[in-house]
């Protein structure tokens, strides 16, 4: 996505920034798990990305997700349908333009382009030099324009058939933002990472940085007054809303009284003149009637939710669209109040899967922690001041959250609080508690290494493991608390003393990152290992030989292990592959996929409060449920997945 990030987990693993959100709401999961079938358990919502009224279609809005890939409304945003774009491509949607009869897609993948209404889309991308495109736009003479990571601005004369270089002013930069002239063909903008907003009046040609203080700005969106198109707005990370009275020549900072200075969305609104939309983190939606001269905030019900996407609608004054990290909102009476339409948009990436006896928890990318005390029927916002959790954890009653904001606690899991003892630039990845001792834990980090505490992560402390800036993937502690395994992106290793010294594991049979370890639970001798590219090994002697266990298993990389309570079967979660089963001790496995819609799988975890219940945490597709045989005839402590319909969802009801 764009903006500033941190390293994703796996290649494909979310990156995002994080941002302080308290917000109470009920997100609905559509449908109940049948015996040997997945289904969809939501959370409804996601991390929107990136908006776009249809032009041409009344009632028809586009939505791109960060991870869950393209949908479309064509009921004004009261239903979403997902839209197929093929092998995952696509998923992570950065922007949306349309003209010259096509819809255009700026995503991780390249340029996708539909000329058929978003029937068929496909991969435009001859000339293009990376595929990580961040921004599109056309101006007003057809041609399409693309702004990428790291190469600048491009440009297509044939509607994204083929793509060329603009000047080499645009080299080299990172472009966030494009904004075209719908008046003046070749009137262009560019919004860049660290430099400023650049100019164009020849399509490119040649490009004028804006001069004064902005030139050293990261401008995360640009937009364009309709009524007199010499005015502008950006939107910039650090330095809130700044406005342009003489076409991107100069420009001043707007007097805004946001509560933070980040914004990441701007919308001049289409309808009404002198009226302009910011979208900021951590503080919802600001209108401003006057161009720019006073601000205020929008309603409760986004006034704490993160804002990555803005757009009005010309064919319907006083409609505006917010993306957010909870998903879309809608306002039809311009800003004055705001209801979440999410029905059929799964698009959430959860990162991890906790359950315990009284609730089931999402750790996501984008939209921090989710809770659901009854089977994942709703799911609830847990409060924490953090977008992008990696792993959960829990010991007794307490509970830990590994995030790209170091690590949280909860005494509950519903309020978190950062561990003053492990800085809060430690990205953790993986969580580990030793069963022999609780107050134990181990924290693996991006590329910061192992750390240790003894005194439930009141205090920190490092631990010696390959290289100092190792990136520790996964962990896990065999009975007894000595024997321990890390999964490195340098292979495994082994400790059997606590951690005090370490040994490669795994050494001649495998390399590469290990994003997955599992104990069988009958014997502490056996354990597997998922391994990137290189599928699952199996270790019968505590790690000291290994052979390979990946007979049936259609994919390379393993993102999850996870025994049955009874230890009977074995399952892996996967890359673009789904989950298999193993009921021979990994010598075989079979695929487990009937309706599972999203083939990567991140996390899997059985529910305690109902043993036959399996959870799997999917990228771009939220939560499913299956049910691995038939529920006991006793109810258990909380329903493992309520069969009521899927009830509507519910508004954004405002902070806690």
């Amino acid at each position: 996505m764009k903006g500033l990030s941190i390293p994703a987990r796996p290649s494909c693993r979310i990156r995002t920034v994080s941002a302080a959100w308290i917000v109470a709401a009920a997100l609905a999961a559509p449908s109940a798990a049948a015996i040997g079938k997945w289904s969809s358990l939501g959370p409804e919502g996601g991390l929107v990305s990136a908006l776009l009224p249809d032009p041409s279609s009344a009632g028809v809005v586009w939505e791109g997700t960060y991870g869950g890939g393209l949908f479309v409304s064509r009921d004004a945003g009261a239903s979403w349908s997902r839209i197929a774009t093929g092998g995952g491509v696509g998923s992570v949607v950065n922007d949306l333009a349309a003209g010259r009869g096509a819809l255009f897609a700026a995503t991780d993948d390249g340029v996708l382009r539909s000329v058929d209404g978003g029937k068929s889309w496909s991969a435009a991308n001859a000339g293009l030099p990376e595929t990580t495109v961040y921004s599109i736009a056309v101006d007003a003479g057809g041609t399409v324009y693309a702004g990428t990571q790291s190469s600048g601005v491009f440009r297509s004369a044939d509607a994204g058939g083929s793509w060329t270089a603009t000047a080499s002013a645009a080299a080299g930069q990172a472009v966030y933002a494009l904004a075209a002239d719908a008046a003046h063909s070749g009137r262009i903008w560019a919004g860049t990472a660290g430099g400023g907003v650049l100019a164009s009046t020849d399509g490119g040609t040649t490009w004028t940085t804006a001069s004064g203080p902005i030139a050293s700005t990261f401008v995360m969106d640009l937009d364009i007054d309709r009524a007199n198109p010499s005015t502008l707005w950006a939107a910039t990370f650090g330095e809130g809303v700044w406005k342009s009275d003489d076409g991107g020549a100069t420009w001043a900072p707007s007097a805004s009284p946001f509560s933070s200075a980040n914004v990441y969305a701007v919308a001049a609104d289409a309808a009404v003149a002198g009226t302009v939309w910011a979208g900021t983190l951590d503080g919802g939606v600001w209108r401003s009637a006057d161009g720019g001269t006073s601000w205020e905030q929008s309603a409760p019900a986004v006034s704490r939710a993160t804002v990555f996407a803005l757009r009005t609608d010309p064919r319907s004054p006083g409609t505006v669209w917010a993306g957010t990290n909870l998903g879309t909102f809608r306002s039809g009476d311009g800003g004055a109040t705001w209801a979440a339409g999410n029905r059929g948009m799964n698009g959430t990436v959860v990162n991890a899967i906790a359950a315990t006896p009284e609730a089931v928890y999402a750790a996501t990318g984008g939209s921090g922690i989710l809770r659901s005390v009854d089977g994942g029927a709703t799911w609830q916002p847990a409060e924490i001041d953090a977008l992008t959790v990696f792993t959960l954890s829990r010991s007794g009653q307490k509970m830990y959250a590994g995030t790209d904001q170091g690590l949280w606690t909860s005494p509950d899991g519903v309020t978190w609080t950062p561990s003053a003892g492990l800085p809060g630039t430690n990205n953790v990845y993986s969580l580990a508690i030793d069963p022999a001792n609780p107050a134990v834990v181990y924290a693996g980090t991006y590329l910061g290494g192992l750390m240790r505490s003894e005194d439930s992560g009141a205090t920190w402390t490092a631990i010696p493991l390959g290289s100092a800036n190792e990136t520790v993937f996964s962990m896990a502690v065999a009975p007894g608390g000595a024997l321990l395994y890390a999964g490195t992106g340098n292979g495994l290793f082994r400790s059997t003393d606590r951690g005090a010294t370490w040994t490669a594991a795994g050494a001649g049979a495998f390399s590469g990152s290990v994003f997955s370890i599992a104990i069988d639970p009958r014997d502490p001798a056996r354990l597997y290992a998922g391994v990137d590219g290189a599928g699952i090994w199996s270790s019968a002697d505590g790690g000291s030989t290994w052979r390979s266990s990946s007979s049936g298993l259609a994919a390379a990389s393993v993102y999850s292990l996870a025994f049955d309570p009874a230890g009977d079967s074995l399952y892996a979660g996967t890359r673009d592959g789904g989950v298999f089963r193993s009921d021979d001790g990994g010598s075989s496995w079979t695929p487990v996929n009937a309706g599972l819609t999203n083939p990567t799988v991140f996390s899997l975890a059985f529910d305690p409060a109902a043993p036959s219940t399996l959870y799997a945490g999917t990228y771009g597709g939220g939560v499913f449920g299956y049910e691995s045989a038939a529920a006991p005839s006793a109810a258990p402590a909380r329903p493992a997945i309520d069969p009521a319909a899927p009830p509507a969802p519910s508004p954004v009801s405002g902070r806690r």
